[in-house]
């Protein structure tokens, strides 16, 4: 956890003191090497986009049709893998 921490730039007093239970401690460790590996940009992008998915239900009618219709896709696409 302190290697996600140092890339993630959170500092915790006493972090021998931190208990965290992690259920998938592989896989973490795997984010943590992917965010560290992957532009700034691209990382900026990604939540950028899954921010608006989420509030795609405050977006204008014309824009929630457009999340209607992509979601239609991408659920399609999905299907076939």
């Amino acid at each position: 956890m302190t290697t996600i921490f140092r890339h993630a730039n959170i500092t915790y007093d006493n972090i021998d003191e931190l208990s965290v239970l992690a259920y998938t401690p592989d896989y973490l460790s795997k984010m943590a090497v992917k965010i560290s590996t992957t532009p700034k940009r691209v990382l900026a992008n990604y939540l950028l986009w899954r921010i608006t998915m989420n509030r795609a239900s405050n977006l204008p009618k014309a824009l929630q049709e457009m999340d209607t219709a992509f979601e239609k896709v991408k659920s399609f696409h999905n299907s076939k893998l």
